[in-house]
């Protein structure tokens, strides 16, 4: 099972995780989606929110510094830089066309 977390902004990938306003969790089994669940983000507390829903992979826009400082330390593998549609990208995140970095 691989929780996944894409950061949100309307229907697209926010175009930075610190103006993400949500994300859409979604659980994968056995390379099936197995359920969404669209989640309003709080401006603190990110990282504790990714962490309590188990998240191990989260695919967001950019980084800034204050981000990632954010991220060091937690398990969670990132995959960055992304732009686009969600549905597309978490359908390419499903064909492995894209990888965590970290």
């Amino acid at each position: 099972m691989i929780t996944l977390a894409i950061s949100t902004f309307g229907n697209r990938v926010s175009a930075r995780l610190d103006c993400a306003e949500s994300i859409l969790l979604v659980i994968i089994r056995d390379g099936v989606v197995a359920s969404r669940t669209p989640m309003n983000l709080l401006p603190h507390g990110k990282r504790q929110i990714l962490e309590r829903h188990g998240v191990d992979v989260l695919i967001c826009g950019g980084l800034t510094p204050k981000c990632v400082n954010m991220l060091r330390g937690s398990r969670i593998r990132v995959i960055p830089w992304v732009q686009g549609d969600v549905e597309e990208v978490l359908a390419h995140f499903m064909q492995h066309e894209l990888t965590p970095t970290s």
